[in-house]
């Protein structure tokens, strides 16, 4: 897809010119996709959707060949369109004028207005497809009057993917729904856009085109993605000269290698007409750079469809996408009528970092709100804050109506709703979000095992609110349990992404109050691989761990300990100071030497005034790493326990472990010593001295009963003191 420029005003748009590339179509990656998924049933939909397009290549091959049936014979195809605007308040929150702006454009390059300057030799190519017209809907489903467009304020605008088609979509047998986004990725590549093809054989919710805003609104991305949703493939299709690559009798062969996609040889080739990268057609054409369907660059290219091509999308039409366009369509969602103004639709947003719960506070915080309504003008908006103070916001000047909310407060715990009532010359509509303001206690209360992230034993770190964000459920990059630990029996695994997407990944503490500890600390061990961008470039990647700690529930927070550079990896090539792992491979600790320990102690610690709400937070801001383990994560109110004697020399053992009711330590003295054994909650508060005392060499045996010393479930640590040395076990009561 060609980048062009086009200046908006309300009635005039500038002839389109191209400028420069853009990321590429996400398409094919996205099939791919679909194909690995459920590699027999969509191969089988595609083979019947070849057999019926063939089938109708020669039924209408002397009409498609004189080009006359294509032109004269159709009905109109009107496609009623709905665009989602995914947003978070960003560029991405494109104007209501700019999306009618590009749909005109769209309808042009199906025209053919833009091929006046095709080279001669394909002038009798270029198809005049304006039998094929998309419109704004003017009834949504619901049979309301809609200006065709919607606007859903989330994070997920960046680096989309269907996650954004689950938070809102029309029937998709109804309308064309076009999602745009600040960003996109397709199977895990970075991308223009992408499109569910007919034959495809994912749920009707996620058909439809879903393209960056920014190129949606300046290049031909919405008719390369229309000419997808209507069955065209890349005229490179397959990678090779194949003379039916894409299925279409007139389009000359054309190879394209996916690795000069961002430049090279397949870029800006209009200064060069006889350009032909295939020459096994006969007779043997120069590359057609003029179709829309292609990869290149400059003023000449992606400006025309051919006749194959729209034989090929006319027989989508009345084969895959014949619902749209039938006349009971056409009234239901409105596009024949002339359409009138509609009372606004109701929307707001809180903004904050696009990876945060912008929606968590404290306590005597406060929080400003801005409206992103849609569908009509707004004269006014009303605003109720249950729980808020002030409690209501009226805004009715145009200053005061795009602007944010005054500082609205919350002084009392508690899951509260946000009313909002927008007016305008249509009407008014209001609309409440439950729930929608999360405020925690100043001073939390702390369930006994929260002070440790349990994954091992009790596995219970998310009942006591530890938990992960920014992860996608549409990507197989999650944080996932795996039995790969540092010690117990189990760590969290972020796995390898090979197509390096810079994500940042969070995991989060609950709240702690650490107004009048002693001493202290928040710790977690880690193993981390150097990884490569991509197998053939193995680059150094710049992947960065930050520690951070919040005072407001989560709503901000301050970094304290930020690791880059080669010291952030723990392993390489399965050796320290060695070549980065490539990301083909799946990097595994073998043993403690190839994790680190990060610890906030001491001068690392907080120095906030207030220290009576506190969550940690680590990040990994990940660009091209390999995987990344996580262990170990702990949170205490007193000096840490050193272990300068190895549990290994003194066979030291808890068994069993976890236990119900009694477990047994037992350890080897070399020589006579004086011993101490003390059991501590995981708070760090003394629960019993177990023994303290004189003890003869040999082996030794000391029973923990559970009724003698009144323990309920739960993690404890056992302290040992021999002399001047000391060594730390954690046992588990269930």
């Amino acid at each position: 897809m060609k980048k062009i420029i086009i200046t908006f005003s309300l009635l005039f748009v500038l002839w389109p010119f191209a400028i420069a590339q853009t990321n590429k179509c996400g398409t094919d990656y996205y099939n791919s996709h679909e194909l690995s998924s459920n590699p027999e049933q969509s191969r089988l939909l595609r083979a019947q959707f070849d057999q019926g397009w063939y089938k109708y290549l020669e039924t209408h091959k002397e009409e498609i060949a004189a080009k006359k049936l294509l032109k004269t014979s159709h009905p109109k195809y009107i496609i009623p369109l709905v665009v989602h605007v995914m947003h978070n308040y960003g560029s991405e929150n494109v104007s209501d004028t700019v999306i009618k702006s590009v749909i005109l454009i769209l309808n042009n390059y199906f025209k053919g207005t833009y091929a006046k300057n095709v080279r001669s030799i394909f002038n009798d190519l270029v198809a005049d497809c304006s039998e094929i017209e998309f419109r704004l809907a003017k009834k949504d489903p619901e049979g309301n009057c809609t200006n065709g467009i919607t606007r859903t304020q989330t994070k997920f605008t960046n680096y989309a993917n269907d996650n954004v088609k689950d938070l809102q979509h029309w029937d998709c047998k109804k309308y064309l729904n076009i999602w745009l986004a600040a960003s996109v990725i397709s199977n895990n590549k970075v991308v223009g856009g992408y499109t569910q093809m007919p034959f495809g054989n994912k749920p009707d919710s996620t058909d439809g085109m879903l393209v960056v805003a920014s190129q949606f609104v300046t290049d031909n991305t919405a008719a390369h993605e229309a000419g997808h949703w209507l069955g065209l493939c890349h005229p490179f299709e397959g990678d090779s000269c194949d003379l039916l690559g894409d299925g279409i009798l007139d389009t000359p062969p054309h190879f394209y290698n996916p690795h000069d996609a961002f430049g090279g040889e397949f870029g800006n080739q209009c200064g060069n007409i006889l350009f032909n990268s295939c020459t096994n057609d006969n007779p043997d054409l120069p590359d057609l750079q003029e179709n829309i369907m292609d990869y290149f660059e400059g003023p000449c290219a992606g400006v025309m469809f051919s006749w194959g091509q729209k034989a090929r999308m006319l027989y989508t039409l009345e084969n895959y996408r014949s619902t749209f366009w039938s006349e009971e369509n056409l009234i239901r969602t409105g596009v024949l009528d002339e359409g009138t103004p509609c009372a606004p639709i109701p929307s707001f947003g809180i903004t904050l970092n696009q990876f945060s719960n912008a929606n968590i506070t404290c306590e005597g915080n406060s929080y400003t709100f801005r409206q992103c309504s849609y569908n009509g003008l707004v004269t006014k908006a009303e605003w109720t804050f249950d729980g808020g103070n002030p409690s209501t916001y009226m805004a009715s000047d145009s200053v005061s109506l795009v602007k944010a909310t005054p500082s609205i407060f919350y002084n009392i715990a508690g899951d509260f709703d946000v009313k909002l009532k927008v007016s305008g010359p249509a009407g008014s509509r209001d609309t409440v979000y439950r729930k929608y303001i999360h405020v925690e206690p100043k001073i939390p209360v702390i369930p006994k095992n929260a002070y440790q992230a349990d994954w091992d034993y009790l596995n219970d770190w998310e009942a006591n609110n530890w938990y992960f964000e920014n992860e996608d459920p549409y990507t197989p990059y999650q944080w996932q349990r795996v039995n790969v630990p540092y010690s117990g029996s189990h760590s969290m695994l972020l796995t390898v992404n090979p197509e390096n997407i810079q994500k940042s990944f969070y995991f989060i503490s609950p709240s702690f109050n650490l107004s009048g500890a002693s001493a202290p600390y928040f710790k977690f061990k880690y193993a981390f691989a150097q990884g490569s961008y991509e197998p053939l470039s193995i680059t150094n990647s710049p992947d960065v761990l930050r520690v951070a700690y919040s005072i407001d529930c989560g709503k901000s927070w301050t970094n304290k300990k930020i690791i880059t550079g080669l010291s952030l990896y723990t392993a390489k090539n399965g050796m320290i100071n060695t070549s980065p792992i490539p990301n083909t491979s799946y990097f595994v600790p073998a043993d403690s030497s190839k994790w680190k320990e990060v610890k906030l102690d001491g001068s690392l610690m907080l120095n906030a005034s207030d220290l009576t709400n506190v969550k940690f937070r680590i990040e990994l801001a990940y660009e091209g790493g390999n995987n990344f383990y996580l262990d170990e994560v702990q949170v205490g109110l007193a000096t840490s326990i050193n272990n300068h004697l190895l549990s290994e020399q003194i066979g030291f053992q808890v068994f069993p472990n976890p236990f119900s009711e009694t477990s047994i330590i037992k350890y080897n003295l070399n020589q006579n010593e004086e011993v101490d054994l003390t059991l501590y909650d995981i708070t760090g508060k003394q629960i019993s001295n177990i023994f303290s005392g004189s003890q003869i060499q040999g082996r030794h045996e000391v029973i923990i009963n559970r009724a003698d010393l009144g323990l309920s479930n739960g993690i404890y640590f056992i302290k040992m003191r021999v002399v001047d040395s000391q060594l730390l076990q954690k046992i588990v009561l269930n």
